[in-house]
């Protein structure tokens, strides 16, 4: 609390000093590798944590998180990176030991349920105000904040919105442990094509960091043009405009028994299988930018 009311009062910019928009990978891989430099770092985020779902990382392993975080130990009761393949990761267990890493770091300041309504600059600073009236200086703002961003809506004017990719992915995660006996998740990560849809599967590890057969998990993103509807009328998309996330709350009942009656269409076992069981949606592939405004 002391470090957040320090840096909330700074009178200007300080050598050194930027300030991060957004707190998700990007915003606190930006803020690590910042602070790795010698530079203090203010990091505004949104939101106070977010929504576990299906999401994955591929190509990252403990060496590489070890070298992302300089080597911060990981929070008590983290489990370490393991993964069937690839080095697939779940998104959610990456953020957690990055924003932990972040939040150890002394010269790291993290705010939560910080929202940043407008970034400004002039010859000497940069800076965001948030919406309680706070301004954050330093020598560079830099945006992180997602699709509506308020740091690309102050850089790129002409272009401040994220333009929707015409089709929504829905995430899921099953554990292995609901397949018919005999039936295992594929040890390589999955490209399957069914008519203009595409399925990209791949086995994680468990919760616990197994990767026994039979205890591992199995996750899933599928590109799907054939629901755009929906995403209007829950007001995700407005014109060509992504809006938000499709909430997994919003979407109806007779969707998911839609969506399970199409995988046993669409998809090879043990994939439709595990669709029968859990799904988390999100909607829309969103074009995002990392922008930044400086002290010129």
């Amino acid at each position: 609390m002391e470090r957040e009311a320090r840096a909330a009062r700074l009178p200007g910019p300080e050598a050194g000093r930027a300030v991060v928009v957004g707190g998700s990978l990007a915003g606190l891989m930006t803020g690590l590798a910042l602070s790795r430099s010698g530079i203090e770092v203010t990091l505004l985020e949104r939101v106070g944590s977010f929504p576990r779902s299906g999401a994955s990382l591929g190509g990252v392993d403990e060496r590489l998180l070890t070298r992302l975080t300089d080597g911060a130990c990981p929070p008590p009761g983290s489990v370490p990176l393991r993964s069937v393949t690839s080095g697939i990761q779940p998104w959610d267990l990456l953020h957690q030991r990055l924003r932990a890493a972040a939040e150890a770091d002394e010269r790291i300041t993290v705010h939560h349920r910080t929202r940043v309504i407008r970034v400004g600059q002039d010859a000497d600073a940069a800076w965001a105000i948030t919406e309680d009236g706070r301004t954050y200086r330093g020598e560079v703002v830099i945006g992180a904040d997602g699709h509506r961003s308020t740091v690309r809506a102050a850089v790129a004017p002409g272009k401040p919105d994220a333009a929707f990719a015409g089709y929504l992915i829905w995430l899921g995660v099953a554990d292995e442990s609901v397949l018919a006996p005999g039936h295992h998740c594929p040890r390589d990560f999955n490209i399957l094509h069914g008519g203009e849809d595409v399925l990209l599967g791949y086995p994680l590890a468990s919760r616990r960091g197994s990767i026994r057969p039979g205890s591992r998990r199995m996750g899933w993103a599928w590109y799907d043009a054939s629901r755009n509807d929906l995403l209007r009328q829950k007001g995700s998309v407005r014109g060509t405009v992504v809006q938000h996330s499709l909430r997994a709350a919003d979407i109806p009942k007779a969707t998911f028994r839609e969506l399970t009656a199409a995988a046993a269409d669409l998809w090879p076992a043990p994939w439709r299988d595990a669709m029968r069981v859990r799904w988390v949606g999100i909607g829309g592939l969103m074009a995002s930018a990392l922008g930044a405004v400086s002290g010129a």
